[in-house]
């Protein structure tokens, strides 16, 4: 009686006087109502009683019914009843387990999740020949390995005089299409690219020499921006022509094959690929 006496005194709001009291009576609550609901182990012993009490030996088999069997071939009143689908899980959209359940039937849209960037350096083809057609049409033979080594771009186009905005389009798109597409590039045919080209940086402090085409020294890496553009176009096309193909659409390009020769190559021949 006289500890019954004590729990009353302690839990009596107007009976803690002092700070010895209320630690007391905090001490005693936290023991007798808190611990119980919100103590280390408590949820978990909570949620073991619970599923010892609704156990069910076919859960794991009416789980994966829940998950494998299609919502159509349940009856109305047994989804009204049951409501299946609320627990199906649903995995959260991820690009990447989209892109690899991709197969090899669609291989154009394989090719435009898994090479974006390097798709979308495709619409500037048609500025990267003009640029070089422009370069070599100007300098025709008159420009040594010497000094297009130390001729800057922005000289280059400070002195053009005549049709300067078709030089600077051109310009910007063969500027784009290498700070695109230049990682991706490694080798010409069967020659590896030198080291201290792959990381040249193409702007108006940039020589001439990386630009002009050709089989060896720096003119190897206008080279082989170019092939690397062709030969990732063509493929485009071909997957392309496949894709219309496999859907009964034919196309021109099934009869005969078109080629376009880089002088009359444009912009309305590339394939544009947007973000």
């Amino acid at each position: 009686e006289a500890n019954d006496a004590a729990k009353v005194r302690i839990f009596d709001f107007h009976t803690l006087p002092t700070r010895e009291l209320r630690a007391a009576w905090e001490k005693e609550f936290s023991a007798s109502v808190l611990e119980p609901l919100l103590g280390p182990d408590a949820i978990d012993v909570s949620l073991a009683r619970l599923k010892a009490a609704h156990h069910d030996e076919n859960e794991l088999q009416v789980a994966r019914m829940l998950e494998e069997k299609p919502l159509w071939s349940f009856q109305q009143a047994e989804r009204i009843q049951k409501a299946p689908a609320l627990f199906r899980f649903r995995p959260a959209f991820s690009v990447d387990d989209f892109v690899s359940r991709i197969g090899d039937q669609y291989k154009l849209l394989k090719m435009f999740m898994t090479q974006q960037q390097e798709l979308q350096s495709l619409r500037y083809l048609s500025d990267v020949l003009r640029w070089q057609r422009l370069l070599t049409v100007h300098f025709n033979r008159r420009i040594s390995s010497s000094d297009a080594a130390t001729l800057t771009i922005g000289q280059v186009l400070q002195t053009v005089g005549r049709d300067q905005l078709q030089w600077h389009r051109a310009w910007q798109g063969f500027q784009t299409a290498w700070a695109l597409a230049w990682q991706f590039v490694s080798r010409h045919t069967c020659t590896g690219l030198p080291a201290m080209y792959k990381e040249v940086q193409m702007g108006p402090a940039a020589t001439v020499n990386l630009c002009l085409p050709a089989e060896i020294d720096a003119g190897i890496c206008a080279t082989a921006l170019t092939t690397y553009l062709t030969t990732k176009h063509n493929e485009v096309v071909e997957a392309t022509q496949g894709h219309l193909k496999s859907r009964g659409r034919a196309t021109r390009a099934e009869q005969a094959e078109e080629q376009i020769s880089s002088q009359m190559f444009s912009h309305i021949h590339v394939a544009s690929f947007n973000k």
